[in-house]
């Protein structure tokens, strides 16, 4: 604590904000902290910066840490000598007894304590979990598990200067070993568990955004091949087809009116396939949210469709439409407002005034049909 000038002489709590590019200390003492918050003694804990091992807020500089000595972070330390003498051995053992537990083919579990390691400052450590990380993703089988891992390896890579890797070149074979692994299984997702389309969907936008990076063209041409495999299968989930109809248009293998050809599929086809309307948008949202903008027949279909619904259909539907265009931002849903307007011949300002409350409303209704037996009771209808 005295070489990385961190106070501990009371048993107040401080803060220490650390410029981790900036400053060769900071990143030491940044590596210090987190050894010490796994090794639970409670002598720190982060209140702002990036968290690795959820993959949040990577591309924040500064890490914010509160800390403080007291006689119970003592008797902790003292409960974690058994792993080591000092706070970087004993990081490293119970880092490694925790992965004793872990099954040799789930290789995103490996891999996120692997970058722990190198957030943690465990070199050696480090390069015998990256070993394991190898042989695992030979056995993983699983297309969410690779992807996972290949996000981190992803991290890694980004940020060497920040982990101090010189060596990067075992890292990047290593991650177009699994980017093509991954890559191969996506004609096998056309029949996935219902709770998973959600995580599948997502990581076919991280594919993509990968392959866009990749240098090799036939990179991007097997993973071009593989979504038209899965587009050709006999049943698709509409999220996943949704998501793969975008990116094969972003990569010029379908016409943009492809999207909205398959949409009128799901909007004009029978009552089932109707309510699955949100589930395939979402699905193209994920990708291209100006697929909206540029085709003018989707927004007029999906306007169509609504007017047809009953009112229990439409209760079902509307969470999930919520659902599908949340990921447009304030000035999209200004321009999305425009082209609503437009559509009913009105103003954008007719459409943003806030709506009659339904108590309001079913007053008013009840009111009108008092008046009305009233005016039949004196004959004025």
């Amino acid at each position: 604590c005295k070489s990385l000038k961190l106070s501990i002489a009371t048993t107040g709590r401080n803060q220490k904000v650390l410029e981790l590019y900036a400053k060769r200390s900071h990143r030491e003492a940044s590596r210090f902290f987190h050894c010490l918050q796994f090794l639970g003694t409670e002598f720190c804990v982060i209140e702002a910066g990036p968290d690795w091992q959820n993959d949040r807020f990577v591309n924040l500089v500064r890490e914010t840490w509160r800390y403080g000595y007291s006689s119970y972070v003592e008797a902790r330390l003292i409960e974690a000598s058994v792993y080591g003498g000092t706070v970087k051995e004993a990081a490293a053992q119970k880092l490694e007894d925790t992965m004793k537990d872990l099954p040799q083919h789930q290789s995103h579990a490996l891999a996120k304590w692997l970058l722990m390691a190198v957030v943690m400052g465990l070199e050696k450590l480090g390069e015998r979990l990256f070993e394991a990380v190898v042989l695992a993703v030979k056995e993983d089988g699983h297309f969410l598990s690779l992807c996972k891992t290949l996000k981190t390896l992803t991290i890694l890579r980004e940020q060497k200067r920040l982990f101090g890797l010189a060596d990067t070149a075992r890292l990047a074979a290593l991650i177009d070993e699994v980017y093509y692994q991954a890559v191969a299984k996506i004609a096998e997702q056309g029949n996935p568990n219902p709770d998973e389309c959600q995580q599948i969907a997502e990581q076919f936008k991280f594919l993509y955004m990968a392959s866009e990076q990749k240098q090799s063209e036939s990179s991007r041409e097997i993973f071009r091949d593989q979504l038209l495999i899965l587009l050709a299968g006999p049943v698709l989930p509409p999220m996943l087809e949704g998501v793969a109809a975008a990116i094969l248009c972003n990569l010029g293998a379908f016409e943009r009116g492809e999207i909205s050809r398959r949409a009128r599929a799901y909007m004009f086809g029978s009552p089932e396939q109707m309510l699955h309307t949100a589930a395939y948008l979402h699905g193209v949202f994920l990708v291209g949210r100006d697929f909206l903008f540029y085709e003018e027949r989707l927004l007029a279909d999906l306007n169509q469709m609504i007017t047809r619904l009953d009112y229990e259909d439409f209760l079902q539907l509307v969470p999930q439409l919520r659902l599908a265009f949340a990921f447009f931002g304030p000035m999209e849903i200004s321009l999305l407002a425009e082209k609503v307007a437009a559509l009913f011949q009105t103003s954008t300002d007719a459409l943003t005034a806030p709506a009659i409350a339904e108590p309001a409303l079913q007053q008013a209704r009840q009111l009108d049909a008092e008046i009305r037996e009233e005016f039949a009771r004196w004959n004025l209808i």
